[in-house]
């Protein structure tokens, strides 16, 4: 009997409902706990967890992929969260990466606990290499499987198929095996060089916790990001997939992508606000997370047909001012603009307000330090001002020492706030 997965991250495992269930489902996270299965007289449930372990490969750090798969009995102490592990598990996994099988194998595991260690190589293909002894997160003796191959440099989206032969005796043959299939998003970074004519090269990144990028672009003129990544569009896919989240990296000298909104869209259909979220606590690099829940992406499926297997978003600016930062404690907001174009050698007047995020950007009274800087040139500096409740503040910059009106960059810095990047 078939059931449409329920995915459940592991911090939020629970109380279930269960029934015999042969065939279960999930997809896309980083880790997921299966809906609980009767073997015979036991209830039991698998777990799937992965991680990176960095780690000197001949002398250039690698990312180990770690991926742990335990199968144990759902409830051993109701007043606990003790679980008990199942002893002699045979396994059957497969493991699919960009459409291929790239690792087949049957896995005899006395304690339960299957660890697979996924080593970056220069091998085309994928080898076996040694065995062993790890002690678990959970302290249970165990064997690690290590594999090696250029594939596993790679993050995004891995699919497993695995089957639960036997439990409890390896001569315990299972009838009926319990059939797994699910994917691990692996997250990856990918950045993008681009040569801005205003503020020279700058480096864009994707953070992607779903599947592979494929495809990139970057229009200067529209300020438009543009990335594409496999998606099986069918009913199926949108059961197993609880959300899709992706990033975009923005460098924090790249004044014309640090605005206060942003909008998307997923296969050319807008998506709402609510779905884009500005995230100002890193030092170098802004972080704009677009993350589309199941609900969203069964609307979307529901309502429309797609040509390809591959989802498209582009976010933009919603407007080119004001400018954005945040404190790296979160606290304080600066929204930065003006009202004419920048000229070199004529006045301008900046305008910009310091907000309480945690009192819902109102307009708050802070003492701060301006800097302004200009290529690197340290141009102007105040320790003396002090905000108060009005709504802005007006200084005058004067960009006289740029000549021949050469376009520029400038960066106001404030000690509270990230600082900003301009042209003239």
């Amino acid at each position: 009997m078939n059931l449409k997965f329920l995915v459940i991250p592991a911090f939020l495992l629970g109380v279930l409902f269960v029934g015999q269930i042969s065939d279960v489902y999930g997809h896309g996270l980083g880790s997921e706990t299966m809906p609980p299965v009767m073997v015979g007289d036991t209830e039991a449930t698998l777990e799937i967890n992965s991680s990176t372990i960095y780690t000197d490969i001949d002398g250039e750090e690698k990312g180990i992929r770690q991926i742990s798969i335990d199968f144990f009995e759902t409830f051993t102490n109701i007043d606990s969260n003790e679980v008990k592990a199942i002893d002699n598990v045979t396994f059957q996994v497969d493991l699919i990466k960009n459409g291929n099988v790239i690792i087949s194998e049957t896995f005899q595991r006395d304690d339960g606990v299957l660890i697979m260690n996924l080593t970056p190589s220069n091998n085309e293909q994928v080898q076996v290499m040694e065995r062993e002894t790890f002690a678990s997160f959970f302290g249970l003796a165990s064997e690690q499987y290590n594999f090696e191959g250029k594939i596993f440099e790679n993050g995004g989206l891995y699919e497993f198929e695995i089957s639960v032969l036997t439990i409890n005796s390896y001569d315990n043959v299972l009838t009926d095996p319990p059939f797994y299939e699910l994917g691990i998003s692996i997250e990856e970074t990918t950045w993008y060089e681009i040569n801005d004519p205003n503020y020279g090269v700058q480096e864009l990144g994707i953070v992607t916790f779903f599947d592979q990028i494929t495809e990139f672009d970057y229009n200067v003129e529209t300020k438009e990001i543009i990335f594409s990544f496999p998606f099986e569009w069918d009913q199926r896919t949108i059961d197993q997939t609880t959300v899709i989240h992706e990033e975009i990296l923005v460098p924090k000298t790249y004044g014309d992508l640090l605005v206060a909104k942003y909008v998307a869209t997923l296969n050319e259909l807008d998506l709402p606000e609510s779905m884009i979220n500005i995230d100002d606590f890193s030092a170098e690099n802004r972080l704009v997370h677009i993350v589309v829940n199941q609900k969203e992406l069964q609307e979307i499926f529901s309502n429309n047909k797609f040509n390809d297997n591959k989802i498209t978003m582009t976010i933009k600016p919603e407007s080119d001012l004001p400018l954005s930062g945040v404190t790296e404690n979160g606290q304080f907001k600066v929204n930065l603009w003006w009202t004419k174009d920048l000229k070199s050698g004529e006045d301008t007047i900046v305008k910009y307000e310091i907000l309480d995020t945690f009192l819902k950007d109102k307009p708050i009274a802070v003492p701060y330090e301006l800097k302004i800087f200009y290529n690197e040139i340290f141009m102007f500096f105040s320790n003396t001002l002090k905000s108060t409740t009005i709504i802005f503040y007006c200084i005058h910059i004067l960009l006289k020492y740029i000549k021949n009106n050469l376009r520029c960059q400038a960066f106001f810095f404030f000690t509270t706030a990230p600082f900003f990047g301009l042209c003239s």
